[in-house]
C-alpha cells in the first residue's frame, strides 16, 4: 500500500498566466454627490478629489492588478477592472436628452448587464481563443478605446458597487430602490457553463463618506442600511452575492480592499467566464484568460483615449 502512494501522482497545479488579463467591469451608481467619482479616483489614482464635479457622462477607468484565484489554490490571477462611472440616478433629464456619445441619457440603463448576443459571442470567443492560443496577433479581438464612442472591453457588467451619504437619507433610499432594480434586471437564466451552474451579479452596498461627522439619525441610516443587505443577500443568495460596505475615499487602504473584493467575488462567480467558454470542442486551457496581453498597452491605449501621453500613469489607464 505505502509503494501505490508512493506511486500515485499528485494532481496537476495550474500555473498562473502573468501574460493575459481578463477584463472585469465593475459598475458605481447612486444618488449625486455621494462619492461615486471619489471612490473611482481612490482606487485606479490613489487619490481622492475633494471639490465636487458633478458626472455628466458615463466614463470608463481602467486599472491592471492581480487578485487570488479562488478556484486554483490562490495563484496569482491577472485582471484588467474597468470601472464604469456613471451620472447620478436620480438627476432628471428632458425627453430625448442625449449623452457626449448621442446615447439618450437613461440611468435605468447601467442596472442592465448589458451582454453580448448569443451570435456575438460565439464570435468574440473564437476570436478571442485564436489570440490565447497563439493563433492570431495579440489585442486583435479588442476595439481600441476612442472618446466619441462608448465601448466597454468587457462583454458585459458583473459587478455594481451602489453608493449613499449616511448623512442624507434620500440617498439611502434611492441605493436601496437601485439594488433591488439590479436584482429584478439581472437574468435568472445566465449560466456559467464552467461551473454548471446559474451565474450571480455581485452588488456591494456601500456606505460613503464615513469621514463626515455623524448625528443619531445618520447611524440609524446606516444600521437601516446594513439590515438591508443582511437581509436580502439571506433572501436572494440563490440570485446574487449581496454585501455591505462602509467607508471614506479618503481611505485609500479600504478603497482599495472594496474594489479588490469585489473583483474577487467576480472571479469566484464565474460570471467573466460567459465571454471565454470555448465553442464546439476548443480546447479549455484558453478559455480561463482574456487575451489582452500587456498592461502597459492597455494602459496607454486607455491613456490616448483620454488625451494623455502613453505610460504616464504607471499601471494604470484611465479614460
Amino acid at each position: 500500500r505505502a509503494a501505490a502512494m508512493q506511486a500515485s501522482p499528485d494532481p496537476p497545479v495550474r500555473e498562473a498566466r502573468p501574460d493575459r488579463l481578463t477584463p472585469i467591469r465593475v459598475t458605481l451608481l447612486g444618488a449625486k454627490q455621494v462619492g461615486k467619482t471619489s471612490l473611482v479616483s481612490a482606487f485606479v489614482n490613489n487619490f481622492c478629489p475633494t471639490i465636487y464635479v458633478p458626472t455628466d457622462d458615463p466614463m470608463l477607468y481602467y486599472k491592471t492588478l492581480e487578485i487570488p484565484d479562488k478556484l486554483h489554490q490562490g495563484l496569482p490571477f491577472p485582471v484588467l477592472a474597468e470601472v464604469e462611472d456613471v451620472y447620478a440616478c436620480d438627476r432628471v433629464f428632458a425627453e430625448g436628452e442625449t449623452d457626449c456619445y448621442g446615447r439618450l441619457r437613461n440611468p435605468k440603463t447601467f442596472l442592465q448587464h448589458d451582454g453580448l448576443a448569443k451570435k456575438i459571442l460565439k464570435t468574440t470567443v473564437n476570436e478571442r481563443f485564436s489570440v490565447s492560443s497563439g493563433r492570431s496577433l495579440l489585442m486583435k479581438p479588442f476595439k481600441e478605446p476612442r472618446v466619441d464612442i462608448y465601448r466597454p472591453i468587457s462583454h458585459m457588467r458583473m459587478a455594481w458597487l451602489v453608493v449613499f451619504d449616511p448623512t442624507r437619507r434620500e440617498t439611502w433610499n434611492e441605493a436601496r430602490g437601485i439594488v433591488i432594480g439590479v436584482l429584478d434586471a439581472f437574468p435568472r437564466s445566465l449560466w456559467s457553463d464552467a461551473r454548471k451552474k446559474k451565474a450571480k451579479p455581485v452588488i456591494y452596498l456601500v456606505a460613503s463618506q464615513l469621514d463626515k461627522v455623524f448625528t443619531h439619525e445618520d447611524h440609524k441610516v446606516l444600521k437601516e442600511a446594513e439590515d438591508f443587505a443582511h437581509r436580502e443577500a439571506q433572501d436572494r443568495r440563490e440570485d446574487a452575492t449581496l454585501k455591505f460596505e462602509k467607508l471614506s475615499a479618503l481611505d485609500l487602504h479600504k478603497v482599495r480592499q472594496l474594489f479588490r473584493a469585489a473583483l474577487t467575488d467576480v472571479q469566484a462567480a464565474g460570471l467573466w467566464e460567459e465571454e471565454f467558454m470555448p465553442s464546439q470542442g476548443a480546447a479549455s486551457e484558453g478559455s480561463w484568460f482574456s487575451p489582452l496581453h500587456s498592461p502597459s498597452r492597455a494602459a496607454d491605449a486607455g491613456a490616448e483615449a483620454a488625451g494623455s501621453p502613453p505610460g504616464s500613469n504607471g499601471d494604470c489607464a484611465v479614460q
